[in-house]
């Protein structure tokens, strides 16, 4: 913005692009181990806690992603304001 301060919209946009693209990542990890990815180890048993692996970890953390510190639609909705200068979305 001006002024040299920080862009209104950069924490948005950087948000929704982190979210998106973290998902995809995690996505394509288990694609790439295909359906041994869904199931946990060979060893395990009913009786022991499963711990996930990372790239589990990675598939099923990273749908927070575009919801914890406000989803995806607020984001957009902030940018459109904000940067845009679209008008208010009308509270209904």
């Amino acid at each position: 913005g001006s002024g040299g301060g920080l862009d209104v919209g950069a924490p948005s946009v950087a948000k929704l692009l982190w979210g998106r693209w973290h998902q995809r990542l995690g996505e394509l990890a288990m694609q790439v181990r295909g359906a041994e990815a869904a199931v946990g180890p060979a060893d395990w048993s009913p009786s022991a806690p499963y711990e996930l692996d990372t790239l589990q970890h990675l598939f099923l953390f990273s749908r927070a992603d575009t919801v914890y510190g406000g989803s995806d639609e607020i984001q957009r909705t902030i940018i459109a304001e904000r940067v845009l200068g679209l008008p208010r979305e009308p509270k209904g």
